[in-house]
């Protein structure tokens, strides 16, 4: 049975969770290769949305993730993976978080499919509403923290 090449796959147990040490047997799925499927080619488009992020993208950023605040983890800004921006962006938990703002309520399908295709890469995204990051960063800040628990218990991965 073959693999692919660009994702690898941590087994449950030894053979797999179901037996047959096939690739479908394992639970988590992560790029194997160090650039994390980096999009040379929207590289200027993401320095630029770097500059011109929206006030809660700012504040998200200044609060809670820049500089190891969200539990030690660095997080990069406007990260571009395959054909997609990121707001931000974990290499070591391959976590996503995304601020939706309101155009978001006209684009859900295509957040969707963004999802589901970042989630073939072996990312997670967690979804958070620029309404929730400016009216309330303490619970978001608690959803954040909540998150990377979880990803650090799934994965094995001592706490920073």
């Amino acid at each position: 049975m073959s693999k692919q090449p660009d994702i690898g796959c941590i087994s449950s147990s030894p053979g797999g969770r179901l037996g047959g040490g096939g690739c479908f047997d394992y639970i988590y799925f992560m790029p194997l290769h160090s650039n994390y499927e980096y999009n040379k080619k929207l590289r200027p488009l993401a320095q630029t949305l770097r500059k011109e992020g929206t006030p809660g993208e700012r504040k998200l950023w200044k609060e809670v993730l820049s500089n190891g605040k969200a539990l030690g983890y660095h997080f990069r800004r406007q990260r571009a993976i395959d054909n997609y921006i990121v707001d931000f962006f974990c290499k070591e938990l391959n976590l996503i978080i995304e601020v939706d703002g309101i155009n978001h309520d006209f684009k859900i399908a295509e957040d969707e499919r963004r999802d589901v295709r970042l989630m073939e890469l072996g990312y997670e995204t967690l979804r958070v509403t620029h309404y929730m990051v400016m009216t309330d960063i303490v619970n978001v800040s608690r959803m954040i923290g909540g998150k990377i628990i979880t990803i650090q218990e799934a994965k094995g991965l001592a706490p920073h």
